[in-house]
């Protein structure tokens, strides 16, 4: 059984990643970081029905990275399914707070190659420009383009990530036991921790990422569901 795992930038993953890197090795993974929203809808989402397409089974046992999930999917004309023998996995975080986050790590890093944080460098975006931009609208959803949220089999949140990691470790024994440490945060503000903003601001940003939000209450929904199944004996 192969694992996919889609990791959303600043949601975590980073942290994921290093576990699981130490604990399986590097050479049982493939990551795949081709920074797809650094592209245009048009252009990302034709890349990745291509790849659906050609794409040919790799020998690693885990797939990690920012792809678009329906790159190791099958395209039915109208939505990506799930492969057989593939074990699907993301975390989502509250929309508000992992852009900002994002805000903030783009303010602290170079990111070498990506014309959309060349453009954010370059004429020096504010957190509203930012939060408000087309390019970063919607953008979890971006990454489950046309693949259904109830197809992923473990759906963690940045918000409960220490629960999330037990959680995954038992529904797939091979992610058992992750060493788990805090990378890639913004050194002010810990996992999970909540960024503050104006009032009319979130209030406009909630309104222009309502397919984020919807995406992220299923997530809640169906990660609770989890948790009562997978962590009850902890009370």
């Amino acid at each position: 059984m192969k694992i996919v795992i889609v990791h959303i930038p600043k949601a975590a993953g980073t942290s994921l990643k290093e576990a699981i890197s130490a604990k399986v090795g590097i050479d049982n993974i493939h990551f795949d970081y081709d920074r797809p929203l650094a592209r245009g809808d048009l252009s990302r989402n034709a890349r990745c029905l291509a790849s659906s397409i050609t794409a040919r089974p790799r020998e690693e046992s885990i797939i990690f990275g920012h792809f678009l999930v329906g790159k190791y999917a099958r395209f039915n004309g109208c939505y990506f399914r799930r492969r057989k023998k593939i074990f699907y996995v993301t975390f989502l975080r509250e929309p508000l707070q992992r852009a900002i986050s994002h805000f903030f790590f783009w303010k602290r890093t170079v990111v070498h190659g990506h014309r959309v944080w060349e453009r954010f460098t370059q004429e020096n975006w504010s957190l509203e420009r930012f939060l408000l931009s087309r390019e970063h609208t919607n953008f979890q959803a971006k990454f489950l383009w046309r693949f259904p949220l109830n197809q992923f089999d473990f759906i963690g949140l940045t918000e409960y990530f220490h629960d999330s990691v037990e959680m995954l470790g038992r529904v797939s024994p091979l992610l058992r036991g992750l060493p788990i440490k805090t990378e890639n945060g913004n050194p002010k503000n810990s996992i999970g921790a909540n960024y503050s903003i104006d009032s009319c601001l979130a209030s406009e940003f909630m309104r222009r990422n309502e397919l984020d939000y919807d995406l992220y209450n299923q997530g809640v929904k169906h990660f609770l569901i989890q948790k009562h199944k997978l962590l009850k004996a902890k009370g």
